[in-house]
């Protein structure tokens, strides 16, 4: 009876390591084929990105980002044609390229957002810590004679090279995303329509990279304190794609915005120049005490409500400079320090007061309500309904509901709406 039981549990233990080891030649059969899928469909990508006319300077370190990930892991397809040399020599070249991550995001972000302009070769310092780590792999490969994954890749060494580099990635993502916030504030301080150069759909684009930054560095780590495994790269090259998949559908109906935003900053670098030839303290800096900020204040609001500048849906702080003959930076000072408020929440105020005086005319109750926001000045009806509803406390249609009322009413509402 025993002998029967024990048979049992070794041909039940059998089974069961029959099936894992099915299952494993299963995900190591699917892993070549991701990868291969994962490579075309990084070169696609990279192919559609290029094409795209707008912010083709800042798509090409999305690109970058994008090739360098998914190439990163063709050693494995190389290997599994017994193609050794070809797979060790990049995995030398690619195994301490995550460290270039976070380098091509802040690089995508700060020319996208107009902060900086295309890299020469004094921004190659920003390239240090992949120069280091190569030249370090190097050393470890001619010690240890192989990177192979199944080999002496999995060293020590190997986890600290990986690891500095995720923290150089990371720390350029932290400092990107530093950058996006800056930006989001300037313009604003520029611009009085933001809907096409805010930052929205910008962070979807780069939360992607940084989930698969992520995963494929805690794949790396799962794989050297357990076993190398072909399903944690299949994990890795899954989310590789689905990256790819979202960055594309953001690319594809992405805004040109890095020409004007790079007249933006070159016009707040131009005003930081006028402030540091002042003195020292905060308004005489910009030669502009608190009387001439509260008479600069009057005159333009007087210009603000004689011409409607604000009809203008592209206007801007340097358009508004230029029509009232005053500085720049004195008029985003006065904005900032007399009204309390950015450039854009200025502008949009003067044109819901014009909605609202339009909403209330006579001539203008048949008329449709997006109309009457592109007369104002706007140019979406989205931001119409959200900026009309933070000033009002209403939405457009509920404020012309409650006009009609009045005028229905004249002596009150009635007694259902008491």
């Amino acid at each position: 009876m025993k002998v029967e039981v024990k048979s049992s549990i070794i041909s039940g233990a059998a089974g069961n390591f029959t099936k894992r080891e099915s299952a494993f030649k299963v995900f190591t059969s699917l892993f070549y084929y991701i990868q291969i899928i994962c490579l075309s469909l990084a070169i696609l990508t990279v192919f559609v990105i290029m094409v795209l006319k707008p912010n083709r300077e800042a798509n090409l370190f999305l690109s970058l980002f994008i090739m360098v990930s998914a190439l990163s892991y063709l050693p494995f397809l190389l290997w599994s044609f017994e193609l050794w040399l070809a797979g060790d020599i990049l995995t030398i070249i690619f195994m301490p390229s995550n460290a270039l991550h976070g380098v091509f995001i802040y690089f995508y972000t700060v020319i996208l957002t107009g902060q900086k302009k295309i890299p020469g070769s004094k921004h190659i310092v920003h390239l240090s810590v992949y120069f280091a780590l190569l030249v370090f792999y190097i050393l470890s490969f001619i010690i240890n004679d192989s990177p192979r994954i199944e080999g002496q890749l999995l060293t020590i060494n190997t986890l600290y090279m990986v690891g500095i580099g995720m923290v150089n990635s990371l720390t350029y993502v932290v400092v990107s995303f530093i950058k996006m916030k800056r930006y989001s504030g300037d313009i604003r301080n520029y611009f009085s329509e933001v809907k096409n150069r805010d930052i929205n759909w910008f962070v979807k684009i780069l939360i992607t990279p940084l989930i698969f930054l992520l995963v494929s560095n805690s794949g790396f780590w799962y794989a050297f304190f357990t076993h190398p495994s072909p399903i944690v790269t299949t994990v890795i090259l899954l989310t590789l794609c689905v990256s790819m998949f979202v960055t594309l559908s953001y690319l594809i109906n992405q805004p040109v915005i890095v020409t004007q935003n790079r007249k933006m900053y070159d016009l707040i670098q131009d005003s930081k120049a006028e402030e540091l030839k002042k003195d020292t303290d905060k308004y005489a800096k910009l030669g502009i005490d608190l009387p001439l900020q509260k008479s600069s204040a009057k005159k333009i609001d007087e210009y603000m409500q004689r011409q409607k500048p604000f009809l203008d849906e592209k206007l801007t702080i340097k358009d508004l400079s230029e029509k009232v003959g005053i500085p720049y930076y004195h008029i985003s000072v006065v904005i900032n320090n007399i009204h309390g408020k950015n450039f854009y929440n200025f502008v949009n105020e003067y044109r819901i007061a014009e909605a609202v005086a339009a909403l209330k005319a006579e001539k203008n109750r048949e008329a449709h309500i997006i109309d009457i926001a592109f007369d104002c000045g706007f140019n979406s009806k989205s931001t119409f309904n959200t900026v009309f509803k933070q000033i009002t406390g209403m939405t457009p249609s509920a404020y012309r509901k409650t006009i009609k009322e009045k005028a229905e009413y004249p002596s009150g509402y009635p007694a259902s709406h008491n």
